[in-house]
């Protein structure tokens, strides 16, 4: 396995409450890991240590490391802000700033400094086509972000995370509040990514990770319950209790 990202002996706490216990994992290269499991199971805090989003909670605490190109993510002097541009994070709910289509998705990019117009037009067409928004939307850059389908929205959001040409999308459950025909567009822009991007999901079904994930991790209790190929794991899982939850016995 080529591996981009790799959890080792990582704890993750805030306060006394332990969020993630002793993880251990790797991530592939380009590939898409589906990362399940009931509510309050850690998946969250899972998606948000890759960047280090999870410092932002109150009382943070964590053990172990994390390694991005076997570079530990904690090293001293780590640059926060060019972590989390390289590991791009999108919500569950649509993010569409009050602004134009065209400045939602350069809104990173210039917030960063760019200001060559050039360049910001290459990088909004080349967004929006990885995101599948460019045909609905290339004749209208100029309209408000606010005027389009919550689909649309999620796919300008994944669009402004993508311009920033980040090598890691981590996605927070991003379909949960979409409908089924604005779902099937966005895993199906997934296979697409996956070529350029690592993906790191948290679906909102048992069914999106089998149908997304080249490989799936079931967590529960803040524990990586069990680890393996997508296709595998939801076919035969090993543990039991990742059989009952697949099967829909708990959870």
């Amino acid at each position: 396995m080529d591996i981009k990202i790799e959890f080792d002996h990582y704890t993750l706490a805030y306060g006394s409450d332990v969020v993630l216990n002793d993880i251990t994992l790797p991530i592939a290269r380009n590939a898409v890991l589906a990362v399940f499991g009931p509510a309050g199971s850690g998946k969250s805090g899972f998606l948000r240590s890759i960047n280090r989003m999870a410092e932002l909670e109150a009382n943070e605490r964590h053990t172990g490391d994390v390694r991005m190109d076997g570079k530990s993510i904690f090293a001293p002097g780590a640059n926060l802000a060019d972590l989390r541009r390289r590991a791009a994070m999108v919500f569950a709910q649509p993010v569409a700033l009050p602004m134009s289509i065209y400045d939602n998705v350069s809104y990173g990019l210039r917030l960063a400094g760019q200001r060559d117009r050039r360049t910001l037009d290459a990088a909004v067409e080349r967004a929006l086509r990885a995101s599948t928004l460019w045909d609905e939307v290339k004749d209208r850059l100029d309209s408000s972000g606010l005027n389009l389908s919550g689909g649309q929205q999620q796919r300008l959001s994944i669009a402004r995370a993508l311009a920033l040409e980040p090598e890691i999308l981590l996605l927070d459950a991003p379909t949960a509040a979409l409908d089924p025909i604005s779902t099937a567009k966005i895993e199906d822009m997934l296979i697409d990514l996956k070529e350029r991007y690592t993906v790191v999901i948290v679906p909102h079904s048992i069914q999106q990770a089998a149908r997304v994930g080249d490989a799936a991790a079931f967590f529960l209790n803040g524990v990586c319950v069990e680890y393996g190929l997508g296709n595998q794991l939801f076919v035969s899982p090993h543990d039991k209790r990742t059989e009952e939850y697949v099967t829909g016995r708990f959870g």
